[in-house]
């Protein structure tokens, strides 16, 4: 009890340390309730052929690497795939197979309408390149004026803060659904709220921890993709393939 009520011990460690009670740090962007009010189970997840903003995030060898759709219609984020360094010895000389990425981007163009995508370029400007060129006619909006699919989030602090605590309230208020998946939730659990100059971005534990946000960092981008392409007026709604259509009320 002494420990639980020293001024230097936070409300959030008592329940950890001495209740054995999950819960979300401090500073923790979002609460473990919060973000589980909005689940959509994987059977209602997004389905081929639909309309989707695809997001990217990569690193080399300790940061993760992934890839988040999110469905045009409804905002419904999905994870498609993540590349993560193994734990033990396996770790030791890991690093991330780029031809395994470019083959999963191919599927992920192949299987769904991908109208908008955006990349942070961050050590994988030559991929990125690649990608813009490679898809860039599918494409209704550019990520940035240099690139149909490259954005330098480090170039970006202003968007990416405004944006981000528009998503986060999205989030509070269950406007923002997502498939049920372990390592999307395990990363936004992770993330931590960093202030600067524009409001509330988002950052890791510490520079050196282990826990990981990389795919919150590609929400956020899947975010802005379809913020951006919201606003730039060129989403048309699908064509329905036999559908009547009618004038004047008959």
């Amino acid at each position: 009890m002494k420990d639980i009520w020293a001024a230097s011990t936070t409300e959030d460690e008592s329940r950890r340390k001495y209740l054995n009670q999950l819960s979300s740090h401090d500073d923790a962007l979002v609460d473990r309730d919060t973000w589980g009010l909005a689940t959509v189970e994987p059977a209602e997840g997004i389905r081929p052929g639909e309309r989707i903003v695809l997001a990217f995030d990569g690193g080399k060898t300790d940061d993760s690497t992934g890839l988040v759709a999110m469905r045009v219609r409804d905002k419904l984020v999905q994870k498609l795939t993540l590349w993560e360094k193994p734990d033990g010895p396996a770790g030791k000389r890991w690093e991330i197979d780029g031809t395994e990425v470019n083959d999963m981007v191919a599927h992920v163009f192949q299987k769904y309408t991908v109208v908008a995508f955006f990349a942070d370029v961050a050590g994988w400007e030559s991929c990125v390149a690649d990608w813009s060129e490679t898809y860039g006619k599918n494409l209704l909006i550019k990520a940035s004026g240099k690139s149909t699919a490259g954005l330098d989030m480090r170039a970006k602090q202003r968007e990416i803060t405004t944006e981000h605590m528009a998503m986060v309230g999205a989030i509070e208020t269950a406007a923002l659904p997502h498939v049920r998946d372990y390592s999307l939730t395990r990363h936004t659990l992770n993330a931590r709220k960093r202030l600067n100059q524009y409001g509330i971005s988002f950052g890791k534990e510490s520079r050196e921890s282990k826990l990981k946000i990389d795919l919150y960092a590609v929400m956020v981008l899947a975010w802005i993709a379809h913020r951006r392409l919201t606003e730039s007026g060129k989403l048309k709604p699908p064509k329905q393939p036999g559908t009547l259509q009618t004038r004047g009320g008959f």
